[in-house]
């Protein structure tokens, strides 16, 4: 299993991760030096997950995001930074 810390091209820091409602998808949030959410299909977790086709959200503003989670009906990420701010992005997992 490919573990996360490992894993160089995703342009910054893991500081968290979570699973679709549905268990189709996994958002892995990175911090510095680019925020950004990467979006990979949960049905090829394994040792060629990070081949998938992934889809990037640019987070700007953001500060020091540490923590996302898929909303109950999959359609919204909520991300939380240090300095207690939400943010609610809209993602449409097709």
């Amino acid at each position: 299993l490919t573990l996360l810390d490992s894993v160089d091209n995703l342009g910054g820091w893991v500081t968290a991760a979570d699973v679709s409602p549905d268990g189709q998808w996994v958002a892995i949030l990175c911090q510095a030096p680019v925020q950004s959410i990467w979006l990979y299909p949960a049905d090829r977790l394994g040792l060629d997950f990070f081949d998938a086709t992934s889809r990037r959200i640019r987070i700007n503003g953001g500060r020091q995001c540490e923590a996302i989670a898929f909303t109950p009906d999959g359609k919204n990420l909520i991300v939380a930074n240090e300095q207690r701010d939400l943010f609610r992005i809209p993602v449409a997992l097709n």
